[in-house]
């Protein structure tokens, strides 16, 4: 937020100070009525799980040397219990 940078505010303590001042003047500036009363927030069902629902998940092959690439990096799975090779294997991230 440019107004933490401009007000120099460089503890929590500042940029809640600084946010404290800075809603009421957006809020003046920029009204928008509200088309009912009461919140519109509901709450998250229970069959669901916020780290589950707010996240990204990608599909990779292992390569034959046991690593997977992502964003550039390159990962090396290490043999376990289960399996000495996880080559070819599709993996989850």
């Amino acid at each position: 937020m440019v107004e933490l940078r401009l007000a120099g505010a460089s503890t929590l303590t500042q940029a809640n100070q600084v946010v404290a001042d800075y809603v009421p003047r957006f809020n003046t500036q920029f009204p928008v009525e509200a088309s009912q009363e009461g919140l519109a927030y509901r709450p998250l069902p229970q069959t669901l799980s916020a780290s589950e629902l707010f996240c990204f998940k990608y599909q990779r092959v292992v390569a034959a040397d046991n690593t997977s690439s992502f964003a550039k990096q390159r990962l090396q799975l290490l043999p376990d219990h289960e399996r000495r090779s996880y080559a070819k294997a599709c993996a989850g991230a």
